[in-house]
């Protein structure tokens, strides 16, 4: 689903937030900063709405996740998914860090493969639509 708002309506909304005094000073600087930011401008209006995100995912639970999810130079994404540190074709990952109003939500640790067939431990951050599941292993 898809609700889009205006730059007015959002002003409107955040305005009703804040005392009257700083309202109109408030509003421009959190329009201003986030106007490039639409994932932080929803999360802000939805957010002042009560609206709070719901994580499925937590602190050390293992996921899997495909290799080209996961931002890092520093690995070989098909010999990854093709070793010990995979499963089903996917990366077995360790969360070790959530952030609900991020865009990706879940800072990863991750054992991979590189160029040179050497073993490497990388960190990186993920969003949940990324993650295919649960690993246990």
């Amino acid at each position: 689903m898809r609700i889009e708002i205006n730059s007015n309506e959002m002003a409107q909304r955040l305005k009703s937030l804040f005392k009257e005094e700083y309202q109109d000073d408030i509003v421009e600087v959190l329009l201003g900063a986030l106007t490039d930011n639409e994932h932080a401008l929803s999360t802000l209006f939805k957010r002042s709405l009560g609206i709070v995100p719901v994580l499925e995912y937590k602190i050390n639970d293992g996921i899997l996740v495909k290799g080209y999810d996961l931002d890092s130079w520093k690995f070989d994404r098909e010999k990854t998914e093709e070793s010990e540190y995979s499963s089903k074709g996917f990366v077995i990952c360790k969360i070790t860090s959530v952030n609900k109003y991020a865009y990706k939500q879940y800072g990863v640790t991750f054992t991979a493969m590189d160029d040179k067939d050497k073993r490497v431990v990388l960190k990186t951050s993920v969003s949940e639509s990324c993650i295919q599941g649960f690993y246990e292993g």
